[in-house]
């Protein structure tokens, strides 16, 4: 897997992915290709959006713009960015405190709204854009 062969320079140790199907499906190729430990860990889900109807491109970039926006404001679907955030970067830290990394190099398998969020809390940059510039899959150095 290309992805795999771009992040061998990295020396990842081990990854944790979400529970989701498409992301664990990743994990464990990336795992293959760099012949490390994976696991799935709780809460490191998307945006808890289910059963949402089909919007249309420009009115879902307009519906997470707001949500980025405003994160206290339940925009659509369970929660919101907040507590979105909130629950990821806890998922974050609980697979950082459980790694068996030697040197802390842990790769993590999620989605682009909660990575966004995440990355965005970190580098002070607005998660909208964080978004928009994310490729289906990438990934970011932290």
């Amino acid at each position: 897997m290309w992805l795999g062969e771009e992040l061998r320079a990295f020396d990842i140790e081990q990854l944790v992915s979400s529970e989701e199907p498409k992301a664990a499906g990743t994990a464990e190729a990336i795992a293959a290709a760099l012949d490390v430990p994976w696991s799935t860990v709780p809460n490191l889900g998307e945006h808890g959006r289910e059963a949402l109807p089909w919007l249309g491109a420009d009115a879902w970039h307009a519906q997470l713009k707001r949500f980025f926006e405003t994160p206290d404001e339940l925009v659509f679907g369970l929660e919101t960015a907040a507590q979105a955030l909130t629950r990821f970067a806890g998922a974050v830290d609980e697979a950082r405190k459980m790694s068996q990394c030697v040197s802390g190099r842990l790769g993590i398998v999620s989605h682009g709204t909660v990575m966004a969020l995440y990355i965005a809390r970190l580098r002070d940059e607005s998660p909208y854009s964080i978004w928009r510039n994310l490729k289906m899959p990438d990934y970011v150095v932290l």
